[in-house]
């Protein structure tokens, strides 16, 4: 078996179906040759990372892809930089230059690792043939765990060999290589019991939903965690999908794009529940946007976002789907008799205050004005569309109305899949690109 067929033997055995970039690269060349693995070949390489997003997004796996060395890893960098920003985990594969006349002025030669090791969780080079298990299982394994994010792995040619006429090694079939799962941590029950004895102290709570409760898969805990205590709860970007906005306890995205609905009952809450968010710049509004006088419950993957902008006044550090696995069972257990949250007055006036919302954009958008407003075309779009979509997210001008519930809203069996802070341009076109591929059974926009 050849150094890269051995790589791509790895990567079948991760469960990936997809690896993305330029048609001629190493990686793709054996990964063809393989049943259930498919090279994605594209004409840009700048592309490939944001499919590997999208595709990590609806399949819950990390994305794949590959460049070749030199310029084309840099084109590789705006979208590793977005990936980096969402916390998705990838696993980047390139060739670089003989390490023999490295150094040299060797054809394509750069500091690939140097451009990478700001924008990724691990950049590394693989520096011998007996050594590619070890790289690349731990590369999956980084990515994957912890705070999800890409990794970087480059081979010089001297140890990959080029192309086809790769170095022979003594390497076994998928079957033999382990799959790298990924971990999942608990909160601390004690910091369990004063979370919930802080949301239920709450007479106006509010939730932030972010990427990583979507990433971590909790949507199921999620919903019974706001059903069971009448959380009204906003998203970021990134959070969206989590639940569909046409839940009666949904208010829409956070921060930039919070509506007027949103923005006065965020305004008004005395306890904001962030769950899987990095409160970042736009979705805090310029870390101005926190309610006076208001508690702050912080859960989180990682212990490096506790505390980053808002001090907490509980924090649970642990994986969002079992963290909202033990808070709901404490709940249930605390409160057997709780009433149906849709019962409340509080509920009714916010799905009353959320109806007439609706109401009010659904007129808006029936303006007759020529050239028609982005925001009446994406409200038609998002009528048309309806459930069981999914929306791959564009920047530009129009996003201001496409990440904005009701203009646009996400409904039941839906997905969303966002660029992350960066808000790099290019994920529209090739997110709808793979959805299909990956999830055929749901239309696409």
């Amino acid at each position: 078996m050849k150094t890269w067929e051995q790589i791509a033997n790895i990567v079948k055995a991760q469960g990936v179906e997809y690896v993305f970039g330029i048609g001629d690269t190493d990686l793709h060349l054996f990964a063809d040759q393989l049943d259930g693995l498919t090279a994605i070949n594209l004409r840009y390489e700048g592309s490939a990372p944001l499919m590997a997003m999208a595709y990590s997004r609806l399949t819950g796996k990390p994305g794949v892809c590959s460049g070749s060395s030199g310029p084309g890893v840099a084109s590789l960098v705006p979208g590793v930089l977005e990936a980096y920003s969402g916390c998705v985990p990838l696993v980047i594969f390139a060739p670089s230059v003989d390490l023999q006349t490295e150094g040299m002025g060797e054809f394509q030669e750069c500091d690939q690792r140097k451009m990478m090791e700001p924008i990724t969780k691990w950049s590394e080079r693989i520096p011998y043939v007996e050594r590619i298990p070890w790289f690349v299982e731990r590369a999956f394994s980084i990515a994957m765990n912890g705070q999800p994010g890409p990794v970087f792995l480059e081979m010089p040619i001297n140890i990959g060999g080029k192309l086809t006429s790769g170095i022979i090694v003594d390497a076994e079939p998928y079957e033999e290589y382990r799959t790298i799962r990924k971990i999942r941590v608990s909160g601390d029950p004690e910091l369990i019991s004063q979370a919930v004895e802080l949301i239920s102290l709450a007479k106006h709570p509010v939730v932030i939903a972010g990427n990583g409760a979507i990433s971590s898969g909790a949507q199921d805990e999620f919903r019974e965690f706001i059903e069971l205590q009448g959380l009204p709860f906003l998203t970021t970007p990134g959070g969206r999908g989590i639940v569909e906005e046409t839940h009666p306890l949904a208010l829409g995205v956070c921060g930039i794009y919070r509506t007027e609905h949103g923005k006065q009952y965020y305004k008004d809450a005395d306890l904001v529940i962030s769950i899987g968010s990095r409160n970042e710049g736009f979705q805090s509004h310029s870390f101005a946007d926190f309610p006076d006088g208001a508690k702050f419950l912080q859960i989180d993957i990682s212990p490096f976002e506790i505390g980053r902008h808002w001090k907490p006044d509980v924090a649970v550090v642990g994986d969002a789907k079992l963290v909202l696995q033990q808070i709901n069972t404490v709940i249930r257990e605390k409160y057997p008799e709780k009433e149906n949250y849709l019962e409340s007055i509080r509920i009714k006036n916010l799905i009353k205050s959320k109806k007439n919302y609706e109401n009010q954009v659904d007129k808006e958008c029936l303006t007759e004005e020529i050239p028609i407003p982005a925001k009446r075309i994406v409200h038609e779009v998002s009528q048309v569309f309806g459930k069981n979509t999914i929306l791959a997210s564009e920047n530009g001008s129009q996003d201001t109305w496409s990440y904005c519930y009701p203009y646009y809203t996400v409904q039941e069996g839906s997905i969303c899949i966002p660029v992350a802070e960066q808000t790099c341009m290019g994920m529209g076109v090739v997110g709808a690109i793979i959805a299909k591929l990956v999830r055929p059974d749901k239309k696409s926009v």
